[in-house]
């Protein structure tokens, strides 16, 4: 819920400097995009009340807008296909340079964490048991989750293949079915 209430601080500020430039800004229609870090029914179940009521709160209308993964996400954010986009630092840095896309907010005094997940019943223990195996994580571009744990595990000479899947749900769904032994996530705020 910490998550939550974070973002949609976040978004109501990027529509409280929105109103304040824009003249007619009823005339307006914007979309707003979540990374895809849960299937699209639920992204839509949390974000869709949310867009909803700052929009009417902003006096101009939003779409909400979701992607079916992280790949089709970084597609359409390439080809400047959304007006606001809640992305990681990484994602940030790529899309700004090549399509322009500014902050307008930003946690601050927020650590993230990796999470590396097994499945209760693993065998792995601890973290030199993951070397050799396969893990999953949601995107190559997936801050916390891949770029993160990947340094995070190289520290200690953990060699791993990567395998990336659709989403942070998928990486507990592949790891809860015992597809892969582990998974990365990262978006854990401290």
């Amino acid at each position: 819920m910490k998550i939550q209430l974070g973002l949609l601080k976040i978004f109501l500020l990027c529509y409280l400097m929105l109103t304040e430039s824009l003249v007619n800004a009823e005339t307006f229609n914007y979309s707003f995009v979540i990374a895809p870090q849960q299937s699209t029914n639920n992204q839509a179940l949390l974000w869709a009340p949310i867009v909803k009521k700052g929009s009417t709160k902003a006096g101009f209308k939003v779409n909400f807008k979701t992607a079916t993964d992280i790949r089709t996400f970084e597609k359409c954010l390439a080809a400047g296909e959304y007006d606001f986009a809640y992305m990681n630092p990484y994602g940030y840095n790529f899309f700004s340079q090549s399509n322009g896309y500014q902050v307008l907010a930003k946690a601050r005094n927020k650590l993230i964490s990796v999470i590396l997940v097994v499945r209760k019943d693993s065998v792995i223990k601890q973290i030199v048991n993951l070397d050799g195996n396969i893990l999953v994580f949601p995107s190559p571009a997936a801050f916390a989750a891949s770029i993160f744990s990947h340094s995070r595990l190289k520290v200690p000479g953990i060699k791993f293949k990567p395998k990336y899947v659709s989403s942070h749900d998928s990486v507990y769904r592949t790891v809860a079915k015992g597809l892969y032994s582990a998974g990365g996530r990262g978006d854990k705020y401290l």
